[in-house]
């Protein structure tokens, strides 16, 4: 799974939260317009990403 965005674009809005997927990446998100995905959506690719 490739990162949909970077961690430098997530660092410039609100810092909220980050998961871990299996693979071993980091993805940080926030609720801030910007190039990060809301929790929600990552919470959503989280359970996906476990069936």
């Amino acid at each position: 799974m490739d990162k949909p965005y970077s961690e430098a674009d997530c660092r410039t809005i609100h810092y909220y939260g980050s998961a871990s997927f299996t693979d071993g990446s980091l993805f940080l998100y926030g609720y801030e317009e910007g190039n990060c995905l809301t929790g929600n959506v990552v919470m959503k690719e989280l359970r996906e990403a476990c069936h």
